[in-house]
């Protein structure tokens, strides 16, 4: 998280959650602070937009010429 590679943090965090609530259970300080943290990720990942680059050969970036010339 330190270093803004949240999609990562949000990807190992997830992931050692899930593996929590399958050996173990609720109140665990450590997990609690997990879902802090993911929850920081989530949100600051959520206040940015990243557009995408168009796909070439998608049929609606394509342009057709439909001009005529006389």
């Amino acid at each position: 998280m330190e270093e803004e590679r949240t999609e990562e943090a949000i990807t190992v965090m997830c992931e050692a959650i899930d593996l929590f609530h399958e050996v173990a259970r609720a109140p665990h300080r450590d997990t609690h602070l997990a879902q802090e943290a993911l929850r920081s990720c989530f949100a600051t990942a959520g206040n940015v937009h990243r557009a995408r680059e168009p796909e070439r050969d998608h049929p609606a970036n394509q342009t057709h010429d439909t001009s005529t010339s006389i």
